[in-house]
């Protein structure tokens, strides 16, 4: 009875052990794990931490990666442009950085990368504008911002004023003016000054182009205005003339433009698109370094649940020389 009761014991720890096959055990040795996510495109950004091999639709203070998508936006045609929703990314967590490897499998990573290949994602950008068109006194800098669209050409512009919602501590309106070339000369000396006003921006995000002189919802736009930051354009480039007024610009020079920096993710474009529109995974590993130091590698292996519906992540994942 006494070996029937130990047999029994031992076989009921083995199904406790492996009736929950979300989370296993922290594994630091190499052995590959797997986890699915959830579809991110339905119920949102899933957050991950690999030393439980679980994830949380939560946001927690501490997590290692996270599983969502964020807006993509292509070019149709020359200077035509469109955003796309639902880009699927892998997001580094806090204080978590990842290096991307190119390989064929997990199985041929076994080497932690140098720490100059280790990079955390930028989900802010830093626009060239922003918000550095007022001072500390939330007075509007005298500065005149020269503009090269993307179909290269130029125009300028200058925030004349802005009026305030002091109820609810935004602005409301924002008046500009603005003188364009069509023919793309830099030659503005003659060049009429017009106007146009944002409205509000918290409430809808305004954008203008040059080329219809309009505040529209067009995303073929030269100027976009979020709030109280200004963004660029896809392929436009701005400069800044300093403690002068748009009048007093009479001519550019075709040089000294910055672009924006936009938001970036060591993830975009793992996946080769398709026929079919499916997304396949390229050949890359991701090595992740934790806030603890630790060193799990991943690829991604899938991005469809069961029945085709895209959305769902599955990775395979190994700790890296015991980290």
């Amino acid at each position: 009875m006494k070996y029937l009761s130990i047999v029994v014991t031992t076989m009921v720890l083995a199904i406790l052990g492996c009736s929950d096959n979300a989370t296993e055990p922290e594994n630091n040795g190499a052995d590959t794990q797997t986890f699915q996510s959830v579809n991110v495109k339905t119920e949102g950004k899933q957050y991950f931490t690999f030393s439980t091999n679980s994830g949380t639709l939560t946001k927690p203070d501490v997590y290692d990666i996270a599983f969502g998508v964020v807006p993509l936006t292509v070019e149709t045609a020359p200077c035509q442009f469109f955003t796309m929703p639902n880009d699927p990314v892998i997001f580094s967590g806090p204080g978590v950085s990842m290096a991307r490897v190119d390989a064929a499998s997990l199985d041929d990573v076994t080497d932690i990368p140098q720490a100059a290949a280790f990079t955390a994602d930028d989900p802010q950008g830093d626009p060239f504008i922003g918000k550095n068109w007022f001072d500390a006194q939330y007075q509007v800098k005298p500065d005149v911002y020269v503009v090269k669209t993307c179909a290269g050409k130029f125009g300028v512009l200058a925030i004349k004023r802005y009026e305030m919602d002091f109820a609810k501590h935004q602005i409301k309106n924002m008046v500009w003016e603005f003188k364009y070339n069509r023919d793309g000369s830099t030659d503005f000396s003659t060049t009429l000054i017009d106007s146009f006003a944002t409205g509000n921006s918290y409430e809808e995000i305004k954008y203008f182009a040059f080329a219809s002189g309009a505040v529209t919802a067009n995303e073929t736009y030269d100027i976009k205005v979020d709030g109280s930051s200004i963004w660029m354009g896809q392929e436009v480039t701005v400069k800044k003339l300093e403690n002068t007024s748009i009048g007093d610009v009479t001519t550019i020079t075709d040089s000294g433009f910055e672009a924006d920096v936009l938001p970036s993710y060591v993830t975009r474009g793992w996946y080769n698109y398709g026929e079919g529109h499916t997304l396949t995974p390229n050949d890359y590993v991701y090595v992740v370094k934790t806030a603890e130091g630790k060193y799990p590698a991943f690829e991604i292996t899938n991005y469809y649940d069961d029945q085709g519906n895209s959305g769902t992540f599955t990775i395979e994942w190994k700790y890296l020389n015991g980290h």
